[in-house]
């Protein structure tokens, strides 16, 4: 099931789910991933997460048009390079038929998902053609790039485009709410230095573990503004902290030097949020 596949990326899942519920989308979304990560059932869920009629946001709907783009049957959101129309690339007559489409209002939903699959196949002129779209893009218009990897896209492409990485068999993580957040306002006269210099001993599984949850914590905190109807001041501090823990995720899962990626993001989160939580 497409639910429980996404729900094995919770990093992914979360980033896009607040992406979605606080209206800070991306033009261009990259989707990275080998291929049993689960790219497309992720392409698939942030279509329904924006059409939803019942406004659910990456979980399990039977609405009408959740089970349309589940079904590959929806009007607004279209695929080019699925496995039956598999061919060596994606030449530039298949964008342009797409690039038509896309120029036209939604049919039916709220946003159109423009997914293309394995974009890496996609021809130098193709790809340019796409790129000055991506320039431009049309009012309520998402693109979404998959690939294995992001070196294969143009540099110009890859520069527009928000990319996450999905990674194979990544475990589903329970988000411990109650740990991270006695860690963190906890902290009193601490600072961030602080908590995550706590954290430095940590074997790297367990601290993708806790990057999952301090993610999962900011959102939760983006979750009661929104849903309080108040937006105070650390709205936008928060989004800018879960890319920041996204980012150090990765850097981790490059095997950047842990003790380093820790002191930057210390360093980010007091910036983002004045020191104190």
């Amino acid at each position: 099931m497409i639910w429980d596949k996404i729900e094995t990326q919770p990093f992914v899942t979360g980033i896009l789910k607040t992406h979605v519920e606080t209206g800070r989308l991306a033009a261009t979304y990259i989707l990275s991933g080998d291929v049993q990560s689960g790219k497309e059932e992720m392409a698939q869920a942030l279509a329904c997460a924006l059409n939803c009629e019942e406004k659910k946001s990456f979980e399990s709907c039977a609405c009408a048009s959740c089970m349309k783009i589940l079904n590959g049957n929806h009007p607004d959101v279209r695929w080019l390079g699925k496995a039956e129309e598999r061919a060596r690339s994606i030449k530039i007559e298949e964008v342009r038929d797409m690039l038509n489409w896309v120029y036209l209002k939604p049919y039916e939903g709220e946003w159109k998902v423009f997914i293309v699959t394995e974009a890496d196949r996609l021809t130098l002129e193709a790809a340019n053609a796409l790129l000055k779209t991506m320039e431009e893009p049309p009012a309520r218009t998402i693109f979404c790039l998959l690939v294995e990897n992001r070196s294969n896209l143009l540099e110009t492409i890859q520069s527009r485009s928000f990319e996450l990485k999905l990674r194979a068999n990544s475990n589903k993580i329970e988000p411990d709410l109650a740990t991270i957040k006695t860690e963190i306002e906890g902290l009193g006269e601490r600072n961030w230095e602080d908590l995550l210099e706590d954290w430095q001993s940590l074997k790297r599984d367990k601290l993708n573990q806790v990057f999952v949850r301090l993610m999962f914590y900011f959102r939760e905190l983006i979750r009661a503004q929104l849903t309080g109807g108040v937006q105070d001041q650390r709205l936008q501090p928060c989004l800018d902290a879960i890319d920041r823990v996204y980012e150090a995720s990765e850097a981790l899962n490059a095997n950047a030097n842990q003790k380093l990626v820790l002191s930057r993001l210390a360093m980010q989160l007091r910036t983002a949020m004045d020191q104190k939580v």
